[in-house]
Formats: structure tokens, sequence, C-alpha cells
């Protein structure tokens, strides 16, 4: 989403855990346009003089920072991640706000588990059923 390659992510200061999935687009979202602000800020420089590679910064962009000496050493300082609190992540749902049909939703979830468990017993029995109904008209 942020288009910086998995392997570069740490090249530049970017910690990356594999085991780690994003559970919601809102977060998604907000790590994909932090991490688009923390690599427009980012001067790369080239690893060997005169041999430049795509994902490097422009030679324009190195001159105007090494002079100027507007280098910062500490990313916190320059990109600071402001943490949302605990009242404004949670909010209350009254059961006004809730859709209709949802009030036994644990219910619901059990009743379709148990009914997909179950589902070959189910037709065992009703098969077995119709076998002995068959059997006894005979």
């Amino acid at each position: 989403e942020a288009s910086i390659p998995r392997k570069l992510a740490p090249t530049i200061g970017i910690s990356v855990d594999p085991r780690r999935a994003n559970l919601s687009t809102e977060s998604l979202a907000l790590n994909v346009d932090r991490l688009k602000a923390y690599r427009a800020r980012l001067i790369l420089f080239p690893r060997r003089a005169g041999q430049h590679k795509q994902l490097d910064s422009s030679k324009d962009e190195i001159a105007e920072h090494t002079k100027e000496g507007k280098m910062v050493r500490k990313t916190g300082l320059a990109l600071p991640i402001a943490n949302v609190t605990r009242e404004e992540a949670i909010g209350e749902v009254s059961k006004g706000d809730m859709p209709e049909g949802t009030e036994n939703a644990y219910r619901k979830l059990r009743d379709a588990r148990s009914d997909a468990r179950l589902v070959g017993v189910r037709e065992k029995r009703a098969k077995a059923k119709a076998e002995e109904s068959t059997a006894a008209k005979k």
C-alpha cells in the first residue's frame, strides 16, 4: 500500500513485523499515510557515488539538504506519532443505534456453527428415518 518494499523498509528505519496484520481499513489507512509522509521527508543517499538507484533521492534534494544543514537525527522529532486516547477510540453504542435483528447475534452465530457441524448427522438420521418408514409401509 505504501509502496515501500519489505526488504528496503528495515534499511531506512522502518520496522516490519511479519506476524502483524491490519484488521481494520482505518488503521491501515493511517499507517499508509504515516509511511508516505515519512518517505516524502526522507532523503536516501546513494550507497556508492555515481550509482544512483530508483528509490534514492535526486541529486538536487541531496545537495539542498547537505548545504543547509537541515538534517534531522531523530525520526520522532520530525514525524511524531499522535496516539489516540482511550476516550476517543472507544465510543458507547446504545441499543437504539444497533440495526434490527442484531440483539441475538451471539445466539445466531452459535446456531450457525452448530448447524454446520451437525449437517452430516442430521442427514444420516433423516435418511434412516425415511428408510424405516418405507420398510414399515411394505
